[in-house]
């Protein structure tokens, strides 16, 4: 998961609550500021995503977007607009470095959609789990599709920033205390999932085994 960069004025603070619990929901992790006074703590790591909230899309918000742009030109940035905006004030913001310009009220599956779209661009070569459809797609886009027990053990691999899981955790998972876990059940599994993938004759699923730990997958992976 990445850190989203929520920009927003005093006034649309309130209505963004809904939008924080969506995405912290979906793994993400939140940078709150609101723009006051030219202050803004702006993000230092590539590949964060921005999302600019102020009500109008012209005007200090554009301003916003320059900026942002200017300290990371990796950065995916989400501009919103006011309902009752024209075109050209949606275009500016475009030019002033937003990847998308979207007019409230913004549907929260649709905006996680623009996210997806640029985290593509900003992370190439990253496994998708998608939790809605139960599948496995590789970064050339085949995919397989995996069952509950799958799901939950690739599920906690990509909720861990090394994608690295222990037993003891899976164990937690699956509802466990680790001193009453059989882990002969873990490692049919994983031995099944691996076998699965390999039958499939797609792309060597990079799921390895820390002897003694637990596992972990070697290339990156997100679930959304």
């Amino acid at each position: 998961m990445v850190a989203v960069f929520l920009v927003e004025s005093a006034s649309r603070r309130q209505c963004n609550a809904p939008l924080r619990e969506y995405l912290r929901a979906y793994g993400h992790t939140l940078i709150s500021s609101m723009e006051k006074g030219g202050g803004l703590m702006m993000p230092a790591r590539a590949g964060d995503i921005a999302i600019v909230d102020m009500g109008r899309a012209a005007g200090p918000a554009c301003e916003v977007v320059r900026r942002l742009r200017a300290v990371n030109a990796r950065i995916g940035i989400l501009l919103i607009a006011a309902p009752d905006e024209c075109i050209a004030s949606r275009i500016l913001g475009l030019n002033s470095g937003a990847d998308f310009c979207e007019p409230m009220p913004v549907r929260l599956d649709i905006l996680m959609t623009y996210i997806n779209v640029i985290l593509r661009r900003l992370v190439p070569g990253v496994w998708q789990l998608d939790l809605k459809a139960r599948t496995l797609r590789t970064p050339s886009n085949d995919a397989l599709k995996v069952n509950e027990k799958e799901m939950a053990l690739l599920r906690l691999l990509a909720a861990n920033s090394h994608h690295l899981a222990s037993r003891s955790d899976i164990a937690g998972v699956f509802g466990k205390p680790y001193v009453d876990f059989d882990e002969r059940m873990l490692e049919k599994i994983v031995s099944r999932l691996r076998r699965k993938w390999r039958e499939s004759k797609l792309s060597s699923l990079p799921l390895q085994t820390l002897h003694g730990e637990g596992y972990y997958f070697s290339e990156p992976i997100q679930a959304r």
